[in-house]
């Protein structure tokens, strides 16, 4: 059958080159130009004309190029197993190397050679695209692995190792995390801020936070206080897990109470300025109303727009409430896990 076909296609493409009037593919004012031709000779083109040579040696060429093409299509349809045996094997080799327990250094090689060996698509199907993609996450987590016990003695080689693995993926947070890690056990802080500093350039707020909350789950137990401060740090909450809640938590607090004592510090210090002001007959630029208050302490940019909420009619737990006037001003840091609520009033009479 087979070769009936390739015969029949053959047959075809020669005729369409040869007899293009009688297959009816030329337009008619081509088919009559052919026909003036073939009567002046008697009986078509001479067949000693070099140029009518040429034109049978090309016309050779791409009728074995189309017959080669149509070869290889029938040569797939005659091996209706082809593509499934490379699966198959394909699917045997990823299960032999995941099952085995390699050095990370041999297990990132051998993935690396099984996606050099079946880098070819199997067609219809997404499952060898899959096998692949897996294979390629395996190849760089083993790399990191080395580069991870590489770092204890070998720190640049390592280095080297993670910025391979970050051009091959220049998302991948556990080689910024694992970067990171490295850079502090070395107590190398500019190498710390640098690192921060190249993934903040990217300007990918979801890598960013990805990569907080990455260095903050590897921190818990190391380094606490570095855990927190990554964990205040995070933008994206619906990655956390429950897990995190206690660290995010906590370091929300800190956030907070670091905004609080902020501002009970500009309080203090704008009823001393007020005071110098009407002294020296100044106009006293001490805001009147709550609503001035919050603007005046929002003004100094450290935090975020909501950060102060005017009065104290409500009680949310990550803002700080501001009753004040030009006499005296109230903050209020509400009630946080594991930690009680705070009040100050700081007056203009205290701090004259």
């Amino acid at each position: 059958m087979r070769k009936l076909i390739l015969v029949l296609v053959s047959m075809y493409l020669v005729g369409c080159e040869q007899h293009p009037k009688e297959l009816d593919v030329l337009p008619p004012e081509s088919r009559s130009g052919i026909e003036q031709d073939e009567s002046r000779s008697g009986r078509g083109f001479d067949q000693s004309d070099p140029g009518v040579a040429e034109d049978k040696s090309a016309l050779a060429h791409n009728v074995s190029e189309d017959l080669s093409d149509m070869e290889q299509y029938l040569d797939d349809l005659d091996n209706p197993y082809k593509w499934q045996d490379q699966l198959d094997g394909m699917q045997s080799a990823y299960e032999a190397i995941a099952a085995r327990s390699l050095l990370p250094s041999q297990e990132a090689l051998a993935w690396e050679k099984f996606l050099d060996i079946y880098a070819t698509d199997v067609p219809d199907t997404m499952d060898d695209q899959q096998m692949r993609s897996d294979a390629n996450a395996n190849m760089l987590s083993a790399r990191l692995d080395h580069a991870e016990t590489l770092s204890a003695e070998f720190q640049l080689e390592a280095m080297q190792i993670i910025d391979g693995v970050l051009k091959h993926d220049p998302r991948n947070t556990d080689a910024y995390v694992l970067a990171f890690r490295i850079s502090h056990q070395a107590h190398d802080s500019q190498a710390e801020e640098k690192l921060i500093s190249r993934i903040e350039s990217r300007n990918d707020e979801q890598l960013t936070s990805d990569f907080y909350l990455e260095a903050a789950r590897r921190y818990q137990v190391d380094d606490e206080e570095i855990s927190l401060g990554f964990y205040a740090k995070v933008k994206d909450t619906s990655k956390l897990t429950s897990m995190d809640d206690p660290y995010y938590q906590e370091a929300s607090y800190r956030t907070l109470r670091k905004q609080f004592e902020e501002a009970v510090r500009i309080a203090r210090t704008q009823y001393v300025r007020g005071n110098t002001q009407t002294a020296l007959g100044l106009t006293d630029t001490t805001p009147s109303d709550s609503g001035q208050w919050v603007n005046r302490l929002l003004s100094h940019g450290q935090f975020p727009t909501d950060a102060y909420q005017p009065c104290v009619s409500a009680d949310l737990s990550d803002t700080i409430y501001v009753d004040g006037d030009i006499e005296s001003v109230t903050l209020v840091l509400p009630y946080q896990a594991g930690h009680d609520r705070l009040e100050v009033t700081i007056t203009r009479a205290v701090n004259r």
